[in-house]
């Protein structure tokens, strides 16, 4: 009795590329992005052929997607954002230092969880964006334990329309109709406007807003050492 359960939840073997995964009852399959990061992704089903098919159309999709970002003649609004910010930052290497792109990649994600791939980046609206706005700020932040606040998002969206003018979807409406959140300074933060866009020197490890700007001080400021008396010897 024992014996014939013990068959009957043993679970078949896989074709190559294909895993079970201890937590899951579906079948699993790695794959890797343009910059050699794996990712896991699950089938959604454990029926071994379905799975095998499924994940051929995946990487098929990929490949696709892929071949696109490198042809120069292709339409980059058709792609989905993921695809458009990962081509951005990529090409941004060559004017930024390693630590910028990647902690931009991380100030990004928020904006790349929330349009994804739903749509093309050209298909990306006014109305989109103020969605964002709303909805971000309603958010927590996990470093601040406090509502997103409206310079983050701000930071954010200014990196959303550089993503866009990469791939010339920026225009139209949006140029004549997105406007920023309106900044706050709050107490304590030592942080203005003019700090988040590098008019006045931000320290090593300070703490701006939502982010942790890890810079070089942009200037110097250096104090006189305080003169001491000539002491004067008695006669």
């Amino acid at each position: 009795m024992g014996n014939t359960a013990s068959v009957k939840n043993k679970k078949p073997q896989l074709p190559r590329g294909l895993h079970w995964k201890s937590d899951s009852p579906f079948i699993w399959f790695s794959w890797r992005d343009t910059r050699g990061k794996q990712h896991r992704q699950s089938t959604g089903t454990d029926d071994p052929v379905k799975a095998f098919a499924f994940r051929a159309q995946f990487m098929e999709k990929r490949t696709e997607n892929i071949e696109q970002v490198k042809s120069p003649s292709v339409q980059m609004g058709k792609l989905p954002l993921s695809i458009v910010a990962d081509t951005y930052f990529n090409w941004k290497t060559a004017n930024s230092s390693a630590a910028t792109i990647a902690r931009e990649r991380r100030i990004f994600r928020p904006v790349e969880k929330f349009f994804g791939s739903r749509f093309p980046v050209n298909a990306i609206g006014l109305h989109h964006i103020r969605d964002y706005q709303r909805e971000r700020r309603k958010q927590i932040s996990p470093t601040m334990r406090q509502p997103v606040t409206a310079r983050s998002v701000n930071y954010e969206m200014r990196l959303l329309r550089s993503a866009m003018k990469y791939a010339g979807c920026w225009s139209g409406e949006l140029n004549t109709g997105y406007q920023p959140l309106r900044e706050i300074k709050r107490p304590g933060t030592g942080c203005n406007d003019s700090a988040i866009h590098g008019d006045l020197p931000i320290f090593v490890g300070h703490r701006c807003g939502d982010y942790r700007f890890d810079l070089l001080l942009a200037r110097h400021f250096t104090r006189p050492a305080p003169q001491r008396r000539s002491q004067e010897s008695s006669a």
